[in-house]
């Protein structure tokens, strides 16, 4: 069991390490689950049958397993963040800490679900999610397992009919709502039953975890080695998962615990020391792992290197060993178990009671150096000038939800017509360009939340969008078609390619509607962490109060490929602008952080949206860049017409 439980933790960790070279490690979790519910169920069903049961003792045992490492491991990662963490990165987990302590960090999660929701990298308590389905589901199993007893029900029809119930949640949830599925208990806890199921039927048939045939064993162990292979191989992140996939973990692990120690891969390689050792810290090793990696790549500003992770890696093995060695066996080896009880449950409310402080007052923005302050609070209100719900739709609204004040004086045909199409970061130019053209034409927006102007890509609400958008403009037929998205963010034809392909066709489809001028921007710089962020920790970690109005430093090299990429592509196509973003905004000396090196002249707010200064930025150079009278006339020049396509690097 010790060697299973590796397995599984060196899945998860592999993955939170290295996610590209092994996908579907994540589903380590789902292993854990069976391994918990068979445990749990064993203790339970004896404790039943013989009379001695007792939820007290029962709780009691419970914390006096789970709180001591996770009280030290929210501690460390309360305290250490205390210097490192923004205000409202600090905020943010102080709330966290407080859903980890009432073991309700998965609903806390799913509540948080959302396009501008932070990056989870960036969650240093993220895992707690599995810990509060497993507590959840130790808070009812007992209940359902005594009331079952009790009133006498068959204990096979309990199972059959709760494992039904709640896979078939699952699958339901999946499909609608993928968050969903992946957090809410109900979906989840078929997996802690499948466990149960095996435990219960090796106390009824008073047999041990093994089959008496060790060739029966051998192939149950192997075809559940086979089946975690599968899942580890063929799931990702992409993948619709639990549902049918978890199916994979589940049944592998369900059949190598069933196969017993009789079986050759558990006796010799799962009962191996080293893995009964990582088996035995892997609860310690589960919780440390991840707060290290996400603290370091947040403190970093930029996504680690292989070095570096192995090191963390490395060190939290050594953590989880120091954890496990003086805290978890003292406090389950004592011979007064009220008392670590006692202090437990204090310290856990005291660590709750800190976190929820750590909420309520913002995050304490007085920790910050009064000139970085601004920076490190700023949060502009990006959607009111955006026009969310109206212009700026989510991925998943209706294909004609657009409002009828999209199009500027729609009854009105005097000025010119010009349309932005894009995505999230077409929504966030627009507000700069209607400041930047003034009055002279009339506009028009039709964006939504990733889905980039390309026709027959993404899913079915992208396809059925996009595909209205463009009855509008062959309808319409505007002067100017500005096309604009954070193209490197999307997926080309092959991995790790940009959609290139798929929007030249795209392209092919707008010129022959005969518009006078078609305009491709191109990515406007990225980051890998947000932008504020990174600027407050470069000037920390250089003793500066000011930040850099200008730098590379955390900066996201894919949108520049991507930019050199389409402007290959599209720089010389013949009816076509582009308009290269980022080399409006960059230099030899870095990208533009801010306008007027205040926190209100930042470009961007989090990874890559355009504030609407760095918007009228853009915009401004892009008019420029296109025609010198753009912004000034209220007709539509000859230039902008007919001139040649614009390329190159741009007056900045």
């Amino acid at each position: 069991m010790d060697g299973l439980r590796a397995i599984a933790v060196l899945c998860v960790v592999a993955y939170h390490a290295f996610p590209d070279l092994l996908r579907g490690g994540f589903v380590g979790v789902d292993v854990f689950f069976v391994i918990s519910g068979y445990l749990i169920t064993r203790i339970l069903l004896n404790g039943i049958s013989q009379g001695r049961f007792s939820l007290g003792e029962f709780y009691g045992r419970r914390i006096r397993r789970i709180f001591p490492a996770l009280i030290a491991v929210m501690s460390a990662v309360l305290a250490f963040s205390w210097f490192w963490l923004l205000p409202g990165e600090f905020s943010a987990l102080g709330l966290h800490v407080v859903g980890g302590a009432g073991f309700f960090s998965n609903f806390l999660l799913w509540s948080e679900v959302g396009y501008f929701n932070v990056n989870a990298d960036l969650k240093p308590l993220l895992h707690l999610w599995s810990l509060g389905i497993e507590e959840q589901f130790y808070i009812l199993w007992p209940l359902v397992l005594v009331l079952s007893v009790r009133f006498k029900f068959h204990l096979p029809y309990v199972f059959g009919t709760l494992i039904a119930l709640s896979l078939w949640t699952s699958l339901y949830w999946v499909v609608k709502d993928p968050a969903t599925a992946f957090y809410l208990p109900l979906t989840r806890f078929w997996e802690l039953m499948a466990g149960g199921v095996l435990a219960w039927h090796h106390l009824a048939n008073r047999t041990e975890p093994a089959s008496t045939n060790r060739k029966n064993a051998n192939f149950m162990s192997l075809a559940g080695v086979g089946l975690l292979i599968c899942g580890v191989g063929l799931i990702k992140p992409s993948s619709a998962f639990p549902g049918v996939w978890a199916l994979l973990p589940v049944i592998g692990a369900f059949l190598i615990i069933h196969a017993g120690p009789s079986a050759w891969i558990n006796r010799v390689i799962l009962s191996n020391r080293a893995l009964v050792f990582i088996g035995l810290i892997s609860y310690p090793l589960y919780l440390w792992h991840w707060p290290i990696l996400s603290l370091a790549r947040i403190v970093n500003s930029e996504p680690l290197t292989a070095f570096p992770k192995i090191g963390l890696v490395g060190a939290s093995v050594l953590l989880a060993s120091l954890t496990y060695q003086f805290l978890e066996k003292p406090i389950r080896s004592s011979k007064s178990p009220m008392v670590p009880i006692f202090f437990l449950t204090a310290s856990m409310v005291l660590l709750a009671t800190a976190g929820f402080a750590c909420y309520k007052w913002q995050g304490f923005p007085s920790r910050m150096n009064v000139e970085l302050r601004p920076f490190s609070t700023f949060l502009p209100n990006f959607q009111e000038d955006g026009r969310t719900g109206k212009c700026w739709l989510g991925s998943d609204a209706k294909r004609d939800a657009f409002a009828a004040e999209c199009i500027d004086n729609l009854n009105s045909g005097a000025r010119p017509l010009v349309v932005v199409w894009g995505d999230s970061h077409a929504a966030r130019f627009f507000p700069g360009l209607k400041q930047t053209v003034n009055t002279g034409f009339r506009l028009a927006q039709w964006t939504r939340d990733a889905c980039p102007p390309i026709l027959n890509y993404s899913d079915e609400h992208c396809i059925e969008g996009n595909q209205y958008i463009l009855e509008q403009i062959e309808n319409l037929k505007p002067d100017v078609l500005i096309v604009f998205a954070a193209w490197n963010r999307y997926q080309g034809q092959s991995p790790g390619s940009f959609p290139i392909a798929e929007f030249q066709n795209t392209l092919d489809k707008l010129i022959t509607l005969g518009i006078p001028k078609l305009i491709v921007i191109g990515p406007a710089p990225q980051w890998a962490n947000d932008l504020p962020g990174a600027l407050v920790r470069h000037a920390l970690n250089h003793g500066r109060v000011q930040v850099p109005e200008r730098t590379y430093v955390g900066f996201d090299e894919s949108s520049r490929r991507a930019d050199t990429v389409f402007q290959t592509a599209l720089g010389t196509l013949k009816g076509v602008t582009y308009f290269s973003a980022l080399n409006a905004m960059c230099d030899t000396a870095g990208c533009l952080t801010t306008i007027n090196g205040r926190a209100d002249g930042l470009t961007s707010w989090d990874y890559g949206h355009l504030t609407t200064p760095g918007a009228q930025f853009v915009a401004e150079k892009l008019l420029v860049s296109v025609s010198k009278d753009f912004a000034k006339k209220p007709v539509l020049p000859t230039a902008l017409k007919e001139g040649p396509s614009v390329q190159g690097n741009f007056d900045r």
